[in-house]
């Protein structure tokens, strides 16, 4: 089956201050703007928030954003560590034959690797176009580095920032929150601690003190919103949709 790369990449959720050709959504029959859950949990209660994620993680997060029908195709895996029956063999094969996740030079996809800051700033970036930058490096520590476009791309945009010293560590492994956080600040999805409403979900290792609680919480919950002044997102209703 002939993809076309090209084709211009629908997520699931509603960014309805729109952040870039292509990242667009659905809205809901009431008017308002629909997000799904994309993180989910695991079995004992738990979200493991600051455990580090991997690429396979990142994988099977960034598929479930997806709108297309046709992403459940199979698809034959371009890698040689990646099984036909490993649990992620699809969000990998759709998302390398879209050019969003792309191998290491000996061919391997490394699936059980922690995902870097800047990997995970190029996958994000290849969705969306890439912001010209001024000619210099976003942070010091970018450049000539090989994720430097994407890496000031996603800087320009405010979907990235860097650590006080002002440099970006491209290499340091991320977290599930980051990964979250950096996924709802491209989609422009947020709440505010005091908004989030009695119903929504709680993971026994997340407390309200978390930097990432709103975050994670945000992720975690289907739901219908409308818009505050400030940009922040009052839900409306719950909406639990079933997310592969």
């Amino acid at each position: 089956m002939t993809k076309d790369i090209n084709r211009p990449i629908t997520f699931v959720t509603r960014a309805s201050q729109g952040i870039g050709a292509g990242i667009t959504g659905e809205m809901s029959k009431a008017g308002c703007d629909i997000a799904i859950n994309y993180n989910n949990g695991y079995l004992d209660g738990s979200v493991r928030p600051d455990a580090i994620i991997t690429r396979a993680e990142v994988a099977a997060i960034i598929f479930r954003l997806l709108a297309y029908e046709d992403k459940d195709v199979p698809l034959a895996v371009a890698f040689p560590d990646v099984g036909p029956t490993d649990w992620y063999a699809q969000p990998v094969a759709y998302l390398a034959s879209r050019n969003i996740l792309l191998g290491y030079p000996d061919g391997t996809f490394k699936p059980e690797a922690p995902v870097t800051r800047a990997e995970f700033s190029a996958m994000m970036s290849r969705f969306d176009r890439l912001e010209a930058s001024d000619g210099s490096a976003a942070f010091a520590d970018v450049a000539g580095h090989w994720a430097e476009a994407y890496i000031n791309s996603a800087a320009i945009k405010g979907w990235v920032s860097g650590y006080l010293d002002g440099m970006f560590r491209p290499e340091n492994h991320m977290t599930r929150a980051e990964v979250v956080s950096m996924i709802n600040r491209v989609l422009y999805r947020g709440i505010q601690a005091e908004d989030i409403p009695f119903w929504a979900p709680l993971f026994s290792d997340l407390p309200k003190t978390h930097w990432a609680f709103t975050a994670i919480t945000e992720a975690s919950t289907g739901h219908n919103f409308i818009r505050k002044p400030s940009g922040f997102e009052i839900w409306t209703r719950s909406h639990d949709v079933a997310i592969k």
